[in-house]
């Protein structure tokens, strides 16, 4: 007997579901950073077309602050794939912001220096992206010792 395996893809829109992500402006709290956990991963299984930028940079933010929570290397992996991707793929300056942080964290002074240098130079082109350059002076002095 064999049985046939027939891959579906299926796509959505991150939109839809984009409401449901639970963000703070104070202090993290864990059990949010669960609950996005799991309705990130669980939409990773399908092929995300809209508001695939939000979707990554959400995935990416919920794995950074895993890292930050629960120290796990692994974590801040993911977080780092998903910013990378979010730049590759959608451009997106904010999650090139966030490599340099993780650059920083991984004291990768090469990285550093590339990803602040390229969102220093590419933010110029996009008035709506403020520019920290009390934070870029930190980490370029931060590197340069």
């Amino acid at each position: 007997m064999s049985l046939a395996h027939q891959s579906v893809s299926q796509t959505l829109d991150y939109g839809d579901f984009a409401h449901l992500y639970r963000s703070s402006c104070g202090a993290t709290d864990t059990n949010d950073v669960l609950f996005n956990q799991q309705l990130l991963d669980s939409l990773n299984n399908f092929d995300v077309t809209g508001a695939k930028r939000t979707f990554l940079y959400d995935r990416g933010w919920t794995y950074y602050m895993r890292s930050i929570i629960w120290k796990q290397p692994n974590d801040l992996k993911t977080a780092q794939q998903m910013f990378l991707d979010g730049w590759e793929q959608e451009n997106d300056l904010f999650a090139l912001w966030n490599l340099g942080v993780i650059a920083m964290m991984k004291a990768d002074c090469d990285a550093v220096m590339n990803y602040t240098a390229t969102f220093v130079r590419e933010a110029k082109d996009h008035p709506e992206v403020i520019v920290d350059y009390e934070e870029v002076a930190f980490r370029m002095n931060y590197c340069e010792h």
